[in-house]
C-alpha cells in the first residue's frame, strides 16, 4: 500500500486498504481517520477499519464513469474532510 502525505501529519492520499496489514501499515504512519472515494464494488474495505479508524465512504466517478466528478461533488469531499479532521 502507498502513503503520500500532502500536508504532513494533516492530508496523505493512497490506494484503497484492503488488509489487516494495510491497516496496520496506516497506523505506523500516523493515520487516524480514513475516507474512501470508491465504490463498495471497487473496494470492500477490512472489518476492523472501522474499529481502528474515523472512516467515511464517498463514492466519487472515476475513469470508469461517464462524467467527471462535479463542483457539487468536491464540495462534498471537502465537507467528508472537515468532519473527518
Amino acid at each position: 500500500m502507498r502513503v503520500t502525505w500532502l500536508l504532513l501529519e494533516e492530508l496523505a492520499v493512497g490506494s484503497a486498504p484492503f488488509t489487516v496489514s494495510d491497516l496496520d501499515q496506516l497506523q505506523g504512519e500516523g493515520v487516524r481517520a480514513v475516507l474512501s472515494l470508491c465504490a463498495v464494488e471497487e473496494a470492500a474495505l477490512p472489518e476492523e477499519l472501522a474499529e481502528r479508524f474515523h472512516w467515511f465512504r464517498l463514492p466519487l466517478p472515476d475513469h470508469h464513469h461517464d462524467r467527471p466528478p462535479s463542483v457539487e461533488d468536491l464540495g462534498r469531499v471537502i465537507v467528508a474532510l472537515r468532519l473527518l479532521r
